[in-house]
């Protein structure tokens, strides 16, 4: 039951590094990327933006995976095989 609690926030804390990595990349794009600083900032929300995402689809394939036991399907697999 643990584990569920675990991934049940780490799921709540990656979509809120979703949407505030989209904030900050639009900010950065509306400032303009002139200078280096402003484009490694944009570089490291996008690659931040893109383990928010992987962490999401992880923890939801889990929780699938607890909530329906008897599927054909092994939903948890579905996570090692796209992003092991």
């Amino acid at each position: 039951m643990g584990t569920v609690i675990l991934f049940t926030i780490g799921g709540g804390v990656s979509i809120l590094g979703i949407w505030s990595n989209i904030f900050s990349m639009v900010i950065f794009y509306k400032l303009g990327l002139k200078d280096s600083m402003s484009v490694e900032l944009f570089a490291l929300s996008l690659t931040d933006l893109l383990v928010a995402l992987v962490q999401f689809v992880s923890c939801t394939f889990y929780i699938i995976g607890i909530l329906y036991p008897d599927s054909s399907l092994d939903i948890w697999s579905l996570t090692t095989l796209a992003f092991g």
